[in-house]
């Protein structure tokens, strides 16, 4: 399962920016390589998603609200964004049939002390390497795929697991992480020519 945010939160000296939301190419990714998406929303702001209703119907994604009491300015409304999201973090991360990433986008992640240890941002961005349905795909064409395909991608979960586990364990996870995502990338690329062929 995968808890991510609306956008890409952006903390300024007077108040907050949420910029490039998510795409339709954003969802697709996440519906393809998750089986559960929560994106929390909040009774102060909302940000709308492409194709939430269609998403929330299938019941691929889920949109928890949780309520902020008080009054809010500037940061404070990027933070209450962050402290939804970790409080939906910490609820799910109790059902331990399931494995959650947090996620947020963009170069920046806050999460508050007691939620950063489950930042599992390098497990997206290795999955951010695999091919992404277009744009224009029906949302339930990818779960019919899911669906048959069932198997193979829980291969392709362990496998990027395994390659997770060896970035952790590097001395230098930087530079191993990069070394993995460009050997898949190309593993990926030499696979799509060969399927292309």
């Amino acid at each position: 399962g995968l808890i991510t945010v609306a956008g890409n939160i952006k903390f300024q000296m007077q108040g907050f920016g949420l910029s490039s939301n998510l795409t339709p190419e954003d969802i697709r990714f996440y519906l393809m390589y998750w089986d559960k998406i929560i994106i929390p929303t909040n009774n102060l702001i909302h940000f709308g998603i492409p194709d939430e209703e269609d998403l929330i119907s299938s019941k691929a994604l889920w949109r928890p609200r949780t309520n902020l009491v008080g009054s809010f300015s500037g940061h404070e409304i990027g933070e209450a964004i962050i402290k939804g999201q970790s409080e939906i973090a910490e609820l799910m991360l109790k059902d331990s049939k399931t494995d959650w990433v947090v996620h947020q986008t963009g170069n920046q992640i806050f999460l508050p002390k007691e939620t950063s240890k489950y930042n599992n941002t390098i497990r997206v961005d290795l999955s951010g390497v695999l091919p992404v349905p277009s744009k224009d795909t029906n949302i339930n064409e990818i779960l019919n795929f899911k669906e048959r395909s069932s198997a193979e991608l829980e291969a392709l979960h362990s496998t990027l697991d395994e390659l997770y586990k060896e970035i952790l364990i590097s001395p230098d996870p930087s530079l191993e992480a990069k070394s993995i995502f460009s050997r898949l990338h190309k593993e990926i690329q030499s696979l799509e020519k060969v399927s292309g062929e």
